[in-house]
């Protein structure tokens, strides 16, 4: 492959290079632009209704459980829920759980 091709060629060895140089450019302003470009994860309602749906159980019982759980560590409404928001929300819940459980079989 000759490397001093430009990267604005459109084709290099059959592979096209609109998308990578895209990546390249939005690379060198800094990580956040490619992860925001390639964000695949839903956030908000949609990661919300995701779980639910995945959950396999009752929907509107998982709904319920899983804003209740969010509302008690502090997260109030799902607009600007991130899977690390949930991910901390859930260690949280599983905590209290365990130690719920702990105390009633230390009685």
């Amino acid at each position: 492959m000759d490397v001093s091709r430009n990267v604005n060629d459109t084709e290099t060895n059959g592979v096209a290079l609109d998308e990578s140089s895209r990546v390249a450019d939005n690379a060198a302003e800094g990580p956040s632009s490619v992860i925001e470009q390639y964000q695949f994860e839903p956030v908000g309602p949609e990661l919300l209704e995701t779980i639910v749906r995945l959950s396999g159980l009752d929907e509107k019982k998982a709904r319920s459980e899983l804003e209740g759980m969010l509302n008690s560590s502090g997260h109030e409404g799902v607009e600007n829920l991130t899977i690390d928001d949930l991910r901390a929300s859930m260690l949280q819940y599983l905590e209290e759980m365990n130690r719920d459980m702990v105390e009633s079989s230390a009685e």
